[in-house]
């Protein structure tokens, strides 16, 4: 018996583009890409062969290899499956800086503690006055401990 969970979905369907059209432009930015390099690229990512990226570019099935090699050089990668890791590894981060931007307007920036302030331990925080005075009990302490643990002085 086969059941499949009906709620549960890919996040790209196949029939939906793993890049968006206004992502390609900062993606080819961000990797330096040429032109012709995002138009192999994009045409990757959409499923195509070598043969079939060709000829929809209307370019030699060679040059597409000396594009794909070109792509491997650039983003240091060793396969298509890498390659397109990498571009949608980029994507990602675009879209996270994104939704930062989007958040910091939105929110405004987080304050930083004051720093007069000063983490002792995981739950406590102190002010440099408290600390000195804290300091200055502890060396009183320290005293007059060394002077119970002293024999007294003969007269």
């Amino acid at each position: 018996m086969n059941e499949t969970d009906e709620s549960w979905q890919w996040g790209e369907a196949p029939d939906h583009n793993l890049i968006s059209e206004a992502h390609w432009p900062l993606i080819a930015n961000n990797l330096s890409l040429s032109d012709r390099e995002l138009q192999v690229c994009q045409r990757l990512l959409d499923g195509l062969t070598r043969e079939a990226i060709a000829k929809s570019l209307g370019i030699k099935y060679r040059t597409v290899r000396q594009y794909l090699e070109q792509l491997h050089e650039k983003l240091k990668v060793n396969n298509r499956v890498a390659l397109v890791l990498r571009v949608i590894q980029v994507r990602d981060s675009l879209i996270k800086q994104d939704a930062i931007s989007r958040a910091m307007r939105t929110e405004g920036p987080r304050t930083k503690p004051s720093p007069s302030i000063e983490v002792i331990s995981k739950n406590h925080f102190q002010t440099p006055q408290a600390q000195q005075s804290h300091t200055t009990k502890n060396t009183q302490v320290t005293k007059n401990s060394q002077s119970t643990n002293q024999e007294p002085d003969d007269p």
